[in-house]
Formats: structure tokens, C-alpha cells, sequence
């Protein structure tokens, strides 16, 4: 299933790349119009091929697919792998998210509503709006003290997020002391 998926997804982006050489920008709109679609569709079949490299573990794949469509950053190929099956999921466990009111101090929320609300300087220096994906890592192992305020509230939810992790899965559920924010 996933090389014939694969092969379309090449056949897609072999047609794009073809529209993208033959682009003639004297030609009619209708022919112009129709090109773009062809470009369009190669340079989302080339997302969804470093999709697919991705979750087969095709990390060096996935990075040249992805960097001649601009992208620098991407997830850890280990975020697609597929669950394991050594640790299985406990009973009535749906995958919904954790809610937890008035955990963190107000000072710390008020902070993240300053650095994120709309028009913040954090958004254009990020490079926001991007049509790519991108997270940050933050290693809460460290001995230093957290410096961003992110990694502050990170520090804040590590033993609520360790004691659920616990009550999810007794005997441990792993960890390498990083947070994706």
C-alpha cells in the first residue's frame, strides 16, 4: 500500500515539476490557471511523500523533500512512528486532551497573553504566518534555570504531566525530559 502511494505521490510531483519548467507567463490565463494547479499539486504531493518518508523512518528523505520546498524546520520522524506495542494504552484512554484549571501562577498567564496575543513582537519574529509546521524543544532535565517564560510554565506542569503520566501508565511511561511547546 504505501509504495504504491508512494509512486503516485512521485508520478504528482514529476508533473508539477514538468508544469513548473514548461511555465510560459505569455501564455493565456486558462493555460496559466492550469499550470499553477499542476506546480500546486506537486509541491502538496512533495508534503504528503516527506509525510510518508517520515513515518517510515526516512528522516535524510524527508529533509531533501522538504528543503526544496522551502521548509527548514520539521518534527522528529520519531513523532510518526507508529505507537508502540510494548506499552499498551490504558483502559478508556481516547486521546483528548488534559484540561487543568489554575495550575499556573497569574503572573505566568498573564505573561504568555503579553508575548502571544495578536500583533505580539514573538509573531513576526518567528516568522508568522508560515504555511509550514515548526514546534520548539526545551530540555527540562537541565540544571539551569528556565529563562523563557515558556519553559518556565514547561517547568511549572512537569510534575502534574510526570503524576497523570503515572496514573496512565503504572510501571512508567517513559520520557526523555523534553517538552515540544
Amino acid at each position: 500500500m504505501a509504495e504504491a502511494e508512494e509512486a503516485r505521490l512521485r508520478r504528482v510531483i514529476a508533473a508539477g515539476a514538468r508544469a513548473a519548467a514548461r511555465l510560459d507567463t505569455s501564455s493565456t490565463s486558462a493555460k496559466l490557471k492550469q499550470a499553477a494547479g499542476r506546480v500546486a499539486a506537486g509541491a502538496t504531493a512533495q508534503h504528503d511523500l516527506a509525510l510518508l518518508c517520515s513515518r517510515q523512518g526516512r528522516g535524510s528523505e524527508a529533509d531533501r523533500l522538504l528543503r526544496a520546498l522551502g521548509m527548514r524546520h520539521r518534527l522528529s520522524v520519531s513523532i510518526f512512528a507508529p505507537p508502540s506495542t510494548a506499552t499498551p494504552s490504558p483502559a478508556g484512554l481516547c486521546g483528548a486532551p488534559i484540561v487543568l484549571d489554575g495550575v499556573l501562577p497569574p503572573a505566568v498567564i498573564a505573561g504568555l497573553q503579553r508575548a502571544l496575543r495578536p500583533g505580539a513582537a514573538f509573531w513576526e519574529e518567528h516568522g508568522y504566518p508560515t504555511p509550514c509546521f515548526f514546534s520548539y524543544r526545551h530540555d527540562l532535565t537541565a540544571s539551569k534555570p528556565p529563562l523563557l517564560l515558556v519553559e518556565q510554565a514547561a517547568r511549572l506542569l512537569q510534575p502534574l504531566m510526570e503524576r497523570h503520566a503515572a496514573d496512565l501508565y503504572p510501571g512508567g511511561g517513559g520520557g526523555d525530559g523534553s517538552v515540544a511547546a
